[in-house]
Order: C-alpha cells, then structure tokens, then sequence
C-alpha cells in the first residue's frame, strides 16, 4: 500500500505490512495481535473497537458485479432482489450495501474468507453478484484471466471513506495522531491523488 508506505516514511516510523484474511485482520486488531488495519470503512460499531484516523487514505467505489450478461442495472438494488451474493467474512461495503445486505433483500448470502475465494465464486458463477471495491475487482479478474466477462452493476452508493485505525489494546493514539496530520498534509500536497491515479481505472456500469 503505497500511501501507507508514504505516510510512515514521512512519520519516520518502521512498519511491517502483512496480508491476511480480512476476518482474521479484524480478530487481531481487535485483541491486539496487530497494531492496525488499513483499507477499513468507518462503522458505528468498528469505532467502538479501533481507534480510527480522522483522515481518510482515499475513498473507494463500491459496485456489484456479475459474470451474467442478463443482469439489468435499473438504479436501485431492488432490481437485484432475491439473487445469491457472495460476500467477504467481516467486510463492510459502506452505509448503502450493508444496510440492503441487513434488510433481507438478498436472503441467500454466501460468506468466504478472502477476496480471491469471492472472484473464483463470481467466475464459477456460484454467485450470481458479490459487492466489490471497482478497481480490486477489475484488477482480480485480470489477474485470474476473465475480466472480458465482468460486468459492473452500479455504483451502488455514495464513494466511501477507506482509513487506518489503530487498536484500542496498542495505546498507540499519538502515533494515529502523528498520522493524521501527515495524511492531511499528503492530501493537500496532491500525493495521495497522484499515488491514486497510478491505478484508477475508469469502468462502465450497468445497462
């Protein structure tokens, strides 16, 4: 994560990056296996339990997307009512899709550990739509070979926020404080939008 790498740098602080289920990412943050977590969306209830960055590293694109070329985008979510979604143990995917994900719009709900887990399901068509950040979807399914029959269904919601937050078990509020500043400062000195750029992809949703 190059913003993360940035930030630190500037915050003169050394780090290491591990890549973990999200479930398990979560579990240890949470009981202070792990410093911190990157890449989070802010919850009423996550911010009980991490101690959040007031800045945000960059705000994420939710779609849903399908490998069914039949599948009309009308809008609004209801026009998806009733389909399999394939979801990631533990993620959020911001105010919009948690609360139709909550509300029994999608009663067949398959849960996986990983995103790779996900995209397979998605390609295998065992799932008919899965939520997914725009860009980490397009770059998954060029990485397993069957982007040409992706198709993105939305945007489903507001761009959404993606923070570091910081284990309330680590008493490591200085160095969140230290972060946000820095943050704040890589926001306006335009590093972050030029970081961004490198892997923004520009995709059509729906029909």
């Amino acid at each position: 994560m190059d913003i993360v790498a940035e930030a630190m740098r500037r915050a003169d602080i050394d780090f290491e990056l591990k890549t973990v289920p999200w479930s398990r990412a979560m579990y240890l943050v949470k009981n202070g296996g792990a410093d911190a977590i990157v890449n989070i969306y802010w919850t009423q209830e996550r911010s009980e339990i991490f101690d959040f960055c007031t800045n945000e590293m960059f705000y994420d694109h939710v779609y849903f997307f399908t490998t069914d070329a039949s599948l009309k985008w009308k809008g609004d979510m209801r026009s998806l009512a009733g389909k399999t979604v394939g979801v990631v143990l533990s993620y959020s995917y911001g105010p919009v899709v948690d609360e139709a994900l909550r509300s029994g719009l999608f009663p067949r709900q398959i849960e996986m550990y990983t995103l790779a887990e996900l995209m397979e399901s998605v390609a295998a068509g065992k799932v008919q739509v899965a939520p997914l950040e725009r860009d980490v979807a397009i770059y998954l399914a060029e990485q397993a070979g069957f982007a040409d029959k992706l198709y993105a269904l939305g945007p489903v919601g507001d761009k959404i926020p993606s923070y570091i937050a910081f284990s309330r078990l680590s008493n490591l509020t200085d160095v969140r404080k230290k972060l946000d500043k820095i943050l704040l400062q890589m926001h306006h000195d335009g590093t972050i939008d030029s970081i961004t750029e490198k892997y923004y992809r520009k995709v059509n949703a729906g029909s």
